[in-house]
């Protein structure tokens, strides 16, 4: 391209401030690099937009009416913040060898300084074969147990859920060593695989769902080190994560003769209400008996609450300590009116079910221990 070409397109507000949002999620914002705090606008066709932390790639596409082709590096955040405020309507975007791109939206013309794209991070290869998983199933999976991640990023393994896909069946599993959280649900692939997939994909899965409304299948692939994901003319990839997720099959296999069902929504109030009077470590306490559930939290001897909840109660008397936001989580996930708990004992972990779910869902969590 000479000094003087321009590479030119034309797009749609709505659709340029629709895919700059999803791209964003993948950019450094901290990093010592400056260029991989921009994302790469490339007019060829339509207009795709890519963006990378080195760790995860995002690449989208919008149409676009492109008159002149050629691509340019530009600083995410102020071009997402500045496209925002645009009205709607038609933004046409041009920019030459001197990496300054200019947007004219209506009477406003603004110019915003980028890089070349050449010093971008070369991106990944998509490799062959792969899988198709509903979009809309995948979604329903990531919000059943991504908030059973853990947060301590030493914990290599456990920074993701994994995802497998068995001859009739597709599963994910994530924990924090503390609660783990289950989901299953019946489909066949035509294979089998088991990748651990980061959170921040995971997040990001969930967004381009919610962009798609679930609509589409996407498609998950391999290599050494990569994953990739690709849902229609949307891409994404991450490099994998180290180490083996653990077994859970002890966790699903232990026996748990107590049992507890309760309605979410009484269930769900109380523990936020004893949460929000419980000490710093958020322990809210369940006392189960005939036919109730106790819920109650204090903070020594500031505060205190007790609410007690009607319950199908079959098994012995059980008075237990947990993790008030480890409860909330499960209770705030499940779409169903009931839930059933079961228990062993005060030592044991319990296993929370929906009760009538299309999806076989438990979450297990471990009581709080007092030393």
């Amino acid at each position: 391209m000479s000094k003087e070409s321009v590479a030119r397109c034309v797009v749609q507000r709505a659709d340029l401030a629709r895919e700059l949002s999803l791209a964003v999620g993948a950019v450094e914002t901290k990093s010592t690099m400056p260029i991989l705090q921009h994302v790469v606008l490339e007019a060829d066709g339509c207009l795709s937009i890519t963006a990378t932390d080195l760790d995860v790639c995002l690449r989208t596409t919008c149409q676009a009416e492109v008159t002149a082709t050629g691509a340019i590096a530009v600083p995410a955040k102020r071009l997402i913040d500045y496209v925002r405020r645009l009205p709607a309507g038609p933004v046409e975007l041009s920019w030459s060898e001197d990496n300054w791109l200019t947007t004219r939206a209506g009477r406003a013309r603004t110019r915003i300084a980028g890089m070349a794209a050449e010093e971008y991070p070369v991106l990944p290869a998509r490799p062959e074969g792969g899988f198709g998983l509903p979009l809309r199933t995948l979604a329903a999976m990531i919000r059943r147990t991504m908030f059973a991640i853990t947060t301590e990023a030493s914990s290599y393994s456990l920074n993701g859920a994994q995802l497998e896909v068995g001859e009739n069946y597709y599963r994910m599993v994530a924990t924090d060593g503390r609660r783990l959280a289950y989901v299953q649900v019946p489909g066949s692939a035509g294979t089998t695989a088991k990748y651990l997939v980061p959170r921040k994909v995971l997040a990001e899965l969930l967004k381009l769902a919610s962009t798609a409304d679930g609509v589409g299948d996407v498609w998950i692939c391999g290599d050494e080190n990569h994953l990739f994901f690709t849902c229609g003319d949307r891409a994404l990839a991450s490099r994998r994560l180290a180490g083996s997720f653990p077994s859970c099959d002890r966790v699903l296999a232990m026996e748990r003769e107590g049992r507890v069902m309760v309605s979410v929504a009484d269930m769900r109030g109380a523990i936020d209400r004893a949460r929000a009077l419980a000490n710093e470590y958020r322990t809210v306490r369940l006392a189960i008996a005939e036919g109730q559930v106790t819920v109650s939290g204090e903070d020594a001897e500031t505060s205190e609450t007790v609410e007690t909840i009607d319950a199908e109660v079959s098994g012995s008397a059980l008075d237990v300590c947990f993790n008030g936001d480890y409860l909330r989580d499960f209770f705030s996930a499940v779409n169903t009116d009931k839930v059933t708990i079961l228990y062993k004992d005060a030592e044991s972990s319990v296993e929370c079910r929906p009760c009538d779910d299309d999806m076989d869902y438990r979450v297990f969590v471990m009581p709080v221990r007092f030393k």
